[in-house]
């Protein structure tokens, strides 16, 4: 296992997001086969995701060594509501109205009548 993480943090940034986009489409690949067929080798699966968050782990010592944001963190930050300015911070739960009780409908419609 140690040798994983040092071959992983012998790489610069460059290769490691090459290798990192690789794995991703390999991952990928494996869903749909393991979908479909019977995979020959069950434990690629989890060698390459766990080989993803090695160079997740790297990538993101090195953005918060050097002050810059990451690969997984750029991600995460893009998709929190948070980092986004125009939305008005309350997800799909703000855009949809509150609804009414149960109990103030049934006297709402009591006074129609």
């Amino acid at each position: 296992m140690k040798k994983a993480i040092t071959e992983v943090r012998g790489q610069d940034d460059a290769e490691l997001r090459d290798k990192l986009g690789d794995l991703r489409k390999e991952q990928f690949g494996l869903r749909f086969r393991g979908s479909a067929d019977e995979v020959a080798k069950t434990t690629r699966h989890r060698e390459v995701r766990r080989t993803i968050a090695r160079i997740l782990t790297v990538l993101g010592e090195r953005a918060a060594a050097g002050g810059a944001v990451g690969a997984g963190e750029a991600a995460r930050a893009a998709a929190s509501p948070k980092a986004n300015p125009k939305s008005s911070g309350g997800g799909a739960a703000a855009a949809r109205p509150a609804k009414a009780k149960a109990s103030s409908r049934k006297q709402s419609e009591g006074n129609k009548s």
